[in-house]
């Protein structure tokens, strides 16, 4: 094997590590970007539909009535169950809080 060949080799196995590298780097940002999401997440209203399987990447999707308005919450940080909430349940989270009023229950919702 002549000493261009070991060199590309080597550059080649390089190239593959660094992009493996990369992809990491970006899927670790781009999870933590999701979970702030929820964390700075806000509603006040009353739970009008569930899905705990979406078809977003099969993540939970809470859709809150506000004031004849919907909001989606949607995240891989959500942490509630079917036993936490309910179609029909008042519903209050706060901006940069992990914990939501659940029919005035402190449910830790948010990872």
């Amino acid at each position: 094997m002549s000493s261009s060949n070991l060199t590309f080799d080597i550059l080649k196995k390089a190239l593959i590590i660094l992009v493996i590298i990369t992809l990491i780097v970006i899927a670790y940002f781009s999870n933590k970007s999701m979970r702030n999401e929820s964390y700075n997440f806000s509603a006040n209203g009353v739970v009008h539909s569930i899905d705990w399987k979406s078809k977003n990447h099969a993540l939970p999707l809470i859709v809150i009535k506000i004031n004849n308005k919907y909001k989606r919450f949607s995240s891989t940080g959500i942490i509630l169950t079917k036993d936490t909430v309910k179609v029909g349940d008042q519903f209050q989270k706060e901006k940069a809080s992990r914990f939501c009023l659940i029919n005035e229950q402190k449910t830790k919702c948010v990872e």
